[in-house]
């Protein structure tokens, strides 16, 4: 579920002005920095899951998977909405010992530029159709052997860019989930509205703490919870 792009406003406002750096954070100054603590999230995201240091389960609300055919030359276009590459599979046609077939998925190993040099030259492991390589290249990837027909590739898509819009109600500006005074920059979504964050809840305090930071205010977890409680009162 997407994070309510107010609420992180207001929870960022409330700790603002309890640290006294700022006391009312207006439309422009948010939707500079929010994109900003968003691509850092990721970031750090795409660091822990490339070290092992967690599941990629985090980013499930940003995983796209397709089929996709691979040109003759090996050659896949990267998706317009690409950010980061997962996991990519392709079928494998095998025979059992009854002479019957049946197929296997076979994972596509990614590897890096030195890699597929050795690869390709490798007497021991070269790919194969049934076990194929691939290499990112700015705007496509490289499948070897080329002729690797139908892949399953799953990536991590570029979100969109969260945005808070308004409209003036007694020279102040009001929250407006649709409506709104500015040109939303998102491709394709209404101009008037605003955009959540595109992350799960989890990432929530997260968002804050970077928000801040960006900001100069210095946050801590006990703030946090006062922020939680002064917007949810019943909680």
């Amino acid at each position: 579920m997407p994070i309510s792009v107010n609420e992180i406003k207001e929870r960022v406002e409330l700790i603002a002005s309890k640290d006294q750096k700022t006391i009312y954070l207006n439309a422009d100054k948010f939707n500079k920095y929010a994109p900003v603590a968003l691509d850092k999230i990721l970031q750090q995201q795409r660091v822990k899951m490339e070290a092992g240091l967690m599941s990629s389960d985090a980013l499930d609300d940003l995983k796209v998977r397709a089929d996709y055919v691979v040109p003759t030359n090996g050659q896949l276009a990267k998706p317009a909405d690409y950010l980061y590459y997962d996991i990519a599979v392709v079928n494998a046609f095998n025979v059992n010992k009854n002479g019957e077939q049946f197929i296997t998925k076979n994972p596509v190993d990614y590897v890096t530029d030195s890699e597929f040099a050795y690869r390709v030259s490798s007497r021991v492991s070269p790919p194969t159709k049934e076990r194929p390589i691939v290499y990112g290249i700015e705007g496509y990837w490289q499948f070897y052997p080329n002729n690797v027909g139908i892949v399953t590739l799953q990536y991590i898509k570029e979100p969109l860019q969260p945005f808070w819009n308004y409209t003036v109600s007694s020279n102040q500006q009001v929250y407006a989930e649709t409506g709104g005074v500015l040109t939303n920059p998102n491709a394709g979504v209404t101009a008037g509205d605003s955009t959540d964050f595109e992350l799960p809840y989890q990432f929530k305090d997260d968002l804050i703490f970077t928000i801040c930071e960006l900001l100069g205010v210095t946050v801590r977890q006990p703030d946090l919870v006062q922020a939680s409680q002064a917007l949810n009162p019943k909680a």
